[in-house]
Formats: C-alpha cells, structure tokens, sequence
C-alpha cells in the first residue's frame, strides 16, 4: 500500500504502461483507506513480505503484483547504474557516492593494502520519512 501510495503521490500514472504486468488499470480505492499496514512485528520486511502488504490492500493478482515490485526495483537498480540518482519525494534519494583509491590496513598481518575505487549507493531519508520514523514509540529495546 505504502508503495503504491508513493507512487501516487509521484503523480506516477498508475495506470502502467507496461501491459505484460497489467492489463487493467488499477484500482485506487484502497490507497486512500485510514488503515495504515504497521510491520513492526517483523524483523525485516521482505519483497516477498512487501508483495503479500500490497495484494492485501489491492486486490491485484499475485502474480502482477510480484511482476509490479520487481520491475520497480530493477529501475531504481538500472537508473542507478546509468550514473543517475533516485530521489522520491515524500521518502529519501538514493544517490551515488565515489569513493577514491586509498591506502587500507590489513588488521590481521598489518600490511599495507591497496583500497581500489568504487561506487556506492548511499541513501538520504526524507525529512517526511525521518519525521514518521519519529514517530514510531519503541517500547522494546532490540
């Protein structure tokens, strides 16, 4: 719900145009429902996880749906290997971060070994995210 939600407010037509995955238009009833899915319970949130949230609150085949998620994170996954970043609103940006060669230490035989450059993928919340993280009341302590 979540997901589709951010989309939504992307002003993301939801209506995609990729008509292997969808053949209809999906519906946008659930997105607004007072009922917000909480996965406090769980340790990690999975795709698969995430896939079970969305045909709960969508009505959507399984099948679409799990097609909807993968296509979603392989073009945040691709967009960023073109060397672009991903920023959406209302959530954080995903952003690539070069890192230069450097001189790194072998901590078990203290020789010196050489760091090769790379990229990494950082992410930045959003002050919406970070505000709603916030909000969260942690009563436990793991």
């Amino acid at each position: 719900m979540q997901l589709l939600l951010l989309l939504h407010r992307l002003n993301i037509a939801v209506e995609l145009k990729i008509h292997t995955i969808f053949s209809a238009q999906i519906p946008l009833d659930f997105l607004y429902s007072t009922s917000q899915a909480c996965f406090c319970s769980m340790n990690t949130l999975t795709k698969a996880d995430l896939v079970d949230a969305l045909i709960a609150q969508s009505h959507i085949k399984k099948q679409d749906t799990s097609n909807f998620i993968e296509a979603f994170f392989t073009t945040i996954g691709n967009t960023l290997a073109c060397d672009q970043s991903v920023k959406l609103s209302g959530f954080g940006q995903f952003k690539l971060l070069y890192k230069s060669s450097r001189p790194g230490l072998n901590p078990k035989t203290k020789v010196s070994v050489p760091i090769t450059p790379r990229r990494v993928v950082t992410f930045t919340a959003s002050p919406k995210l970070r505000a709603q993280v916030a909000l969260v009341n942690l009563d436990h302590n793991g």
